[in-house]
């Protein structure tokens, strides 16, 4: 177990400080090395891509998202959008009842990226317009 004391000591040797000065730096390497996830310049970029229109209620699609885990062939299913929130392939927004796919769930595991929607194509939105 490392004494306080010998922290002390290597933080003095390493940064040229006490531990209260030394911890101050760290803490600001770090936060440096570490953007905060809400600053929009430095947010990890999404991937969405609709692999395959099956039919005008399911489609194919990969998804890549740092935070959301990776999907290479998930199937989502039409709804109805269950409350406001943002298309994930176009950012169009989305209203409380507008047609949608969503990410199906697989065995009763819900997958992170659950909450997320891709407008469905209905001749008013630009959406997935399914090719039969």
């Amino acid at each position: 177990m490392t004494k306080v004391c010998e922290l002390d000591g290597w933080l003095a040797k390493l940064y040229g400080h006490t531990a209260v000065d030394g911890a101050a730096v760290l803490e600001r390497d770090w936060a440096e090395a570490n953007p905060r996830a809400d600053d929009p310049e430095d947010r990890p970029v999404r991937t969405v891509q609709i692999i395959e229109v099956v039919n005008d209620r399911m489609i194919i699609v990969a998804w890549q998202d740092p935070t959301g885990g990776r999907y290479g062939y998930q199937t989502w299913t039409r709804v109805l959008a269950r409350r406001d929130t943002v298309c994930a392939l176009t950012g169009l927004s989305v209203k409380r009842g507008d047609a949608v796919f969503h990410p199906k769930y697989l065995r009763d595991r819900r997958p992170a990226n659950a909450d997320s929607v891709i407008l469905a194509g209905d001749g008013k939105r630009n959406g997935v317009a399914p090719s039969m």
